[in-house]
């Protein structure tokens, strides 16, 4: 039987992820922490805490917890070592300080984390111009260092 976890009203879930024990779910807002146990219908919420702008997607690998923000395209890295408690330990930017891409917004599209990388594709909107959309790109992130995460390819 369905179990209605919760809702705020008219704020979207974007994404969720079940790992460890614990359900992840991204809102438009805010992402909450549930500990499943071995009773996924017992789940219990155990942390809520803002992700300025919400977050679209989430990704677990190797005690590590990737997100991206609905706008902005920044990248977040948590530290998993205690589930029930994410710990911020990294972020990025796409382009931040490039001369080409100062001018620039980013919208998140997809990412997929493979060991210490990560597989980004993002649109750069202009804000300078009335033009809607800017380049594409689909970027790989070095994350071996989550406090430091470093483009080592962009196309």
């Amino acid at each position: 039987h369905p179990r209605n976890m919760g809702g705020y009203g008219t704020v979207r879930v974007y994404d969720l992820v079940v790992g460890g024990g614990y359900l992840y779910v991204c809102w438009e807002t805010h992402m909450e922490v549930y500990d499943v146990g071995t009773d996924v219908l017992a789940a219990k919420l155990v942390a809520s805490f803002g992700q300025d702008q919400g977050c679209g997607k989430l990704e677990l690998d190797n005690g590590r917890l990737y997100t991206t923000k609905v706008l902005g395209s920044l990248l977040h890295i948590f530290d998993l070592s205690n589930p029930a408690s994410p710990r911020w330990v990294g972020g990025f930017v796409p382009g931040l300080g490039t001369a080409e891409l100062n001018n620039m917004r980013f919208v998140a599209g997809s990412f997929n984390v493979q060991g210490d990388y990560v597989f980004m594709c993002y649109v750069a909107v202009l804000t300078n111009t009335s033009s809607s959309s800017g380049p594409s790109y689909v970027i790989v992130v070095d994350v071996t260092h989550p406090e430091m995460p470093a483009v080592v390819d962009r196309r």
